[in-house]
């Protein structure tokens, strides 16, 4: 993975094939956690699960937008689908030119004016991960950095090493979405 760097008409950044897919994984499971319907019946504990993670998912993503509860209500049944949809729509672009980049040699490109739209899809991501990976505090998120650092796995227990892949993708994505944000700034 490499850093943004400016281009005519945009930014681009150079990924390998299976970074291009961990993202695009990630951002298909926001855009599914954005699409869930509650409005059927759960069938299976499996299902009232899912369903319960997706919930907490959908919490992080959109959140209510007053700590008053009628505000927040009222507020959500004008904003919330609009919101939804456009978390969706900015998630689905980017999985598109993560699958197929449009960039020079196969780079990943932003276009002119879309930087908003990637780094919202990218903060969504890493929203969805930091919950998973029950990060709450700057103190966690070093921990999880931390718990990044490459270094082989000894456990064979798959939830330690589902974590310590989350935590690669945390910090990858973290490091990723900074690098257009300093190209934006300049920095």
């Amino acid at each position: 993975m490499r850093a943004f760097t400016a281009v005519e008409g945009g930014w681009e950044s150079r990924l390998e094939p299976e970074e291009r897919e961990a993202l695009a994984g990630l951002l298909l499971q926001v855009a599914t956690v954005l699409g869930a319907d509650d409005g059927h019946p759960a069938e299976t504990s499996a299902d009232r699960a899912l369903r319960a993670e997706a919930a907490l998912a959908r919490e992080i993503l959109l959140p209510d937008a007053s700590e008053d509860p009628e505000t927040a209500v009222a507020i959500s049944a004008c904003r919330r689908a609009g919101l939804r949809d456009l978390k969706d729509s900015r998630a689905r672009d980017a999985i598109a030119e993560l699958l197929a980049p449009s960039g020079t040699g196969g780079a990943v490109r932003v276009a002119a004016g879309a930087e908003g739209a990637w780094l919202g899809a990218l903060n969504d991501a890493r929203l969805l991960l930091a919950r998973r990976l029950g990060i709450d505090s700057p103190e966690a998120a070093e921990a999880i950095h931390s718990l990044a650092v490459p270094s082989p796995i000894t456990d064979a227990d798959p939830q330690v090493r589902e974590r310590h892949a989350a935590a690669i993708l945390y910090t990858m994505l973290t490091w990723w979405q900074e690098s257009l944000v300093s190209g934006l700034l300049g920095d």
